[in-house]
């Protein structure tokens, strides 16, 4: 019997006019990053988990426990603030712009994920969480790209985050492509 996988994760999505905020200063930093990939903004969003191929079954059977959990977490307000670079600015392989308002409420989040995933047995990642939206990645190892001394992002925009979604990630020639898988409301929303 062949079981099918899916590329999956869980993520807060973004608003389209927090997205065209974002988008602006993005294009303002492209020129001085060469050898990266820009994801487009239609991709952009928070990961909350990333549970790499798993089953449509494991999938199922996830989704209970993560619905329990998140309607414990009230919705929340974010804004997205700061522009950094993992592992540093110096020597970039991941560009990012950060959260801001709702950055504690986004931790307060992952750590409610976590909860739920650990009772189901999924591995968890062992980096300390940095709520952030990545926003390109190395393409090319001789990429040249300091940009420790570039002003940062501040953004204006806010959004109210009510949902978190579980994503399947479907990878193609001109990039990847998300489905929504199914959709856990948060409490409370504002």
């Amino acid at each position: 019997m062949v079981r099918e996988l899916m590329r999956t994760f869980l993520a807060v999505d973004l608003s389209s006019d927090l997205k065209k905020e974002a988008a602006v200063f993005v294009e303002s930093v492209k020129q001085l990053c060469r050898g990266f990939r820009f994801i487009p903004p239609e991709n952009w969003h928070m990961t909350l988990h990333f549970f790499g191929e798993i089953s449509e079954r494991d999938a199922r059977r996830m989704t209970p426990e993560l619905d329990h959990a998140l309607r414990e977490v009230n919705g929340f307000q974010l804004s997205l603030s700061g522009f950094g670079a993992f592992p540093s600015l110096k020597s970039p392989r991941v560009f990012w712009v950060g959260a801001d308002k709702g950055a504690a409420e986004l931790i307060h989040l992952k750590e409610k994920v976590d909860q739920s995933l650990k009772k189901l047995n999924v591995s968890l990642e062992t980096r300390p969480f940095h709520p952030h939206v990545t926003i390109a990645r190395v393409q090319d190892q001789s990429r040249e790209a300091d940009l420790s001394t570039r002003s940062t992002f501040h953004g204006r925009v806010i959004d109210q985050v009510n949902q978190v979604t579980l994503y399947q990630s479907e990878l193609t020639r001109s990039g990847a492509r998300y489905h929504s898988l199914f959709k856990f409301p948060l409490a409370n929303p504002r």
